[in-house]
């Protein structure tokens, strides 16, 4: 494995997997809102399916308790880059 020059060889951020510890460092800094967007793949991984992807609607649940369990308030949008399949 070669590495370029000058490109970040760690993780820079991983929300899908650390949700619970990021929610909590706002908590710990006194943030009471939190912007997210819902990404459209997530939830309907192909783009035409006729029931959404219980596993991304999962993802969004957790998420979205963890912000009430912290007293954060989501404000969520629909990712502008993710359009809904045939739009």
């Amino acid at each position: 494995d070669k590495k370029l020059p000058y490109y970040p060889s760690h993780e820079a951020i991983d929300f899908y997997r650390r949700y619970k510890e990021d929610i909590r460092l706002l908590a710990d800094m006194g943030i009471r809102a939190f912007r997210t967007s819902v990404s459209w793949p997530r939830i309907f991984p192909q783009g035409d399916e006729t029931e959404p992807n219980e596993s991304g609607l999962g993802f969004y649940d957790r998420l979205f308790e963890e912000c009430r369990r912290y007293g954060i308030e989501p404000v969520v949008t629909l990712c502008h880059f993710d359009t809904p399949y045939g739009w």
